[in-house]
């Protein structure tokens, strides 16, 4: 199942019954769909519940509002974001001080794309969701890159709660 227009923004989820276990958790794949680019690029077993969680809990469906951080530019602001969360991954010669708290505010990906090396982030101004992703990869010893560069789709709000409502009413269908 496809949830949104996947020439800018959606969810691809399927559950796949010979992955899952009688009365267990249901398993199947799980993708963002941003620009054409798919997040992640490799499928793998997803546990459809977990990514579920990460969507309702995450910045999707409750975005941060901050014009300024909206208005960067995509690399400087997934950058920044990143850095919130796992400043190890945005700069490895860079100190991490030791009050550092680290906050998942902007925080879009779920389970299956973090596993995989992708991270999302979103962020609101006006109703509406700019999302930012990237597949973040080590290029060298501690020294991350996202060489394919950041990919960056506005969706508005409304739009992505139905996407979201969509894909929760699909798992709900399940049980």
């Amino acid at each position: 199942m496809v949830f949104g227009d996947p020439n800018n923004f959606a969810i691809l989820i399927d559950c796949l019954p010979g992955w899952s276990t009688d009365g267990g958790y249901k398993n199947g794949i799980f993708h963002f769909l941003m620009g054409r680019v798919i997040f992640p690029p490799n499928s793998s077993v997803a546990t459809l519940s977990g990514d579920l969680y990460c969507l309702l809990n995450g910045a999707l469906a409750n975005p941060a509002c901050d014009e300024d951080l909206f208005s960067m530019v995509a690399s400087d602001a997934f950058v920044f974001m990143l850095r919130s969360m796992l400043p190890e991954l945005a700069g490895a010669n860079e100190l991490i001080a030791d009050d550092f708290v680290p906050t998942d505010l902007y925080e879009a990906s779920t389970y299956n794309l973090e596993e995989s090396g992708c991270y999302v982030f979103a962020i609101e101004n006006n109703g509406l969701v700019r999302i930012l992703g990237a597949d973040v990869r080590m290029v060298e010893k501690n020294d991350f890159k996202w060489e394919d560069g950041v990919v960056e789709v506005f969706v508005e709000k409304e739009d992505l709660r139905c996407i979201i409502s969509g894909v929760e009413g699909y798992l709900s269908s399940l049980n």
